[in-house]
């Protein structure tokens, strides 16, 4: 502070997420939260509470006393956050705390808080169900190219130079898609395949999508088009006869079967 002059007030507020609409969505910040951090890693004492008792090491009366204190909303995270910046983990303040909670109504029960187990414990288990949650947001809303998640709210594009086929303005007639699951192995490109039919029944855009899947080519298009090698010309273009949504089973009926041969003879020819 310069002497004689007042105080400047910052014109961003703190703390500054300059970054947040470009690297993440209001959805997963929640996830990744102070109350969800903590929230997990109770989640994990509740579950350790259930499996002791399951074990025969606690009496059954023990879980609910343990899970009725493992709320997230029970505690105090400003409190938390300053012991454990003396305890060297939060954890350790954070059983510390429910054990208190869970003796007021059962001093029994609260010899079983956190039995058996390490700070380490409660604090990886409790990232790994952050991570479980952020995985299942990821897969719903975005295709996976390279690893690489887009997601955009509204729309998912092009990202980082992985093409992403995704609801595009209605403004536009045609979008285009060169091999868009090709690096994905074949659960997760199964996975994609019938997210992105989702994004076709809901957005109805016309697409041009280019795969030598043709297991995808058959799933996905209304009309599937073969093309021969350079110059490369139209060898034949066949209309898809399976009805929409196409689920997964469709793909082991005789039909389906019987156009994959008839296409497979087409590309060896």
């Amino acid at each position: 502070m310069i002497p004689g002059l007042a105080p400047t007030k910052m014109s961003t507020p703190h703390p500054i997420h300059l970054f947040d609409a470009l690297f993440t969505t209001d959805d997963m910040r929640e996830i990744f939260s102070d109350h969800r951090r903590l929230q997990s890693m109770l989640n994990f004492e509740a579950a350790l509470a259930r499996a002791l008792q399951r074990a025969g090491i606690a009496p059954k009366e023990t879980v609910a006393a343990i899970e009725s204190q493992c709320d997230a909303n029970l505690f105090s995270i400003e409190k938390l956050a300053r012991e454990a910046a003396l305890a060297g983990n939060v954890a350790i303040p954070m059983v510390k705390q429910l054990t208190s909670l869970v003796a007021k109504s059962d001093e029994k029960a609260a010899v079983f808080v956190h039995y058996g187990a390490t700070s380490q414990d409660a604090i990886d288990t409790g990232l790994v169900l952050q991570l479980r949650e952020a995985l299942e947001l990821a897969t719903h809303v975005a295709l996976i190219r390279k690893g690489r998640i887009a997601y955009t709210g509204e729309r998912l594009q092009e990202m980082l130079g992985c093409e992403l086929l995704m609801a595009a303005p209605l403004r536009q007639a045609m979008r285009g898609l060169d091999e868009p699951f090709g690096a994905l192995d074949a659960v997760t490109r199964r996975r994609m395949n019938l997210e992105l039919q989702q994004i076709w029944l809901e957005r109805t855009l016309t697409t041009l999508m280019v795969t030598h899947s043709v297991d995808e080519a058959l799933f996905l298009a209304d009309r599937v088009v073969v093309m021969s090698g350079r110059p490369g010309v139209i060898v034949e273009a066949i209309p898809v006869p399976f009805p929409r949504p196409r689920r997964i089973d469709c793909m082991r009926s005789e039909q389906f079967h019987q156009l994959i041969d008839q296409l497979t003879l087409l590309l060896e020819h």
